[in-house]
């Protein structure tokens, strides 16, 4: 029954070779998608790569702002870009005279992106949906007969983001270069000192490497939100004293309790950080002895007494 839902879904929106395309009012091809759930939300999902490590074999090489075409499975190598661009699907969609579809009439092409070096899905893209004109895609579409061919070309994004106005879509357009190409670099170009600090840390995210955050405007600032992103509280040791705060928001995400056990003050707050986000006082069986005692003591000695020595797991406002 699966498999028939997610042939009917791919009719509606054009995109199926297994059953007859219907013809419905888009109002109720919408209905239908949604009564599907959560494991076929083909319009809301997070895309997943649907070619193999081992299938991206690519057919040709093309450089920079060359344009290219692939045929159905076909993939091709942009040297400098170092990406791989693939057709995952290539069709023909006929609309009846009169009729409203989902789908115009015309050619309908699905294609991903990978890294060529690691084999790293980067993101999937259609005729239908084309990036703004700011968005700085590695590839974009170009056209397709719908049968035999779809038409593509490989943008330097350095040169595509400086041609780029105004200047908050510029800011926009570095920022995702930044993001896509994993490189803070690209950040230096953005005047505005709080967009080039958002950007520093989206890149620093995305990687998970802290040491972005050396370029970033307020280092600290950067390790800190770093640390809560990551839920790692090792990372405040980049942070100049005070490091309670950073260690008690990244506990607080759902960072290891342990790591309270290295403030010197304010350390009570950071135990009851970790309480509240493992909604149980039972985390204070985690620490060693004697921060074990001290964390029990110390939640409680905030709360009303208690009726014996045990602590409760319900942890109540205060």
């Amino acid at each position: 029954m699966s498999r028939i839902f997610e042939q009917v879904a791919w009719c509606l929106v054009g995109r199926a070779t297994e059953l007859p395309r219907f013809v419905i009012p888009l109002g109720v091809a919408a209905l239908f998608l949604a009564g599907l759930g959560p494991d076929h939300a083909l319009l809301a999902a997070e895309p997943q790569s649907e070619v193999s490590a081992k299938a991206l074999m690519p057919r040709i090489e093309v450089a920079i702002d060359e344009k290219f075409s692939l045929g159905q499975a076909e993939t091709a190598l942009v040297r400098g870009l170092d990406i791989l661009v693939t057709v995952t699907r290539l069709s023909y969609t006929r609309c009846p005279a009169g009729a409203m579809c989902v789908v115009p009439d015309g050619p309908n092409v699905t294609y991903e992106v990978h890294d060529a070096t690691t084999r790293g899905f980067i993101r999937r893209g259609n005729n239908h949906n084309p990036a703004p004109s700011h968005f700085p895609w590695f590839v974009r579409y170009v056209g397709s007969d719908g049968r035999t061919y779809a038409r593509f070309a490989a943008h330097d994004t350095v040169q595509w983001c400086q041609r780029v106005a105004p200047e908050s879509r510029m800011m926009w357009c570095w920022r995702q270069t930044a993001e896509l190409s994993r490189d803070a670099s690209h950040c230096t170009r953005i005047a505005d000192v709080p967009e080039r600090a958002n950007c520093v840390f989206s890149v620093a995210r995305v990687t998970g490497e802290p040491a972005w955050c050396k370029s970033a405007p307020n280092i600290d600032m950067c390790h800190e939100m770093l640390a809560r992103e990551l839920k790692r509280p090792e990372l405040c040791g980049s942070v100049t004293n005070p490091r309670s705060y950073c260690i008690t928001a990244a506990v607080a995400a759902g960072g290891e309790i342990n790591r309270c056990k290295r403030i010197s003050s304010a350390r009570g707050d950071c135990y009851e950080a970790a309480a509240r986000q493992a909604k149980s006082l039972s985390v204070c069986a985690q620490l060693p002895d004697p921060y074990k005692r001290e964390c029990r003591d110390i939640l409680k000695g905030w709360r009303i007494s208690l009726p014996d020595a045990s602590l409760p797991d319900a942890i109540p406002e205060r």
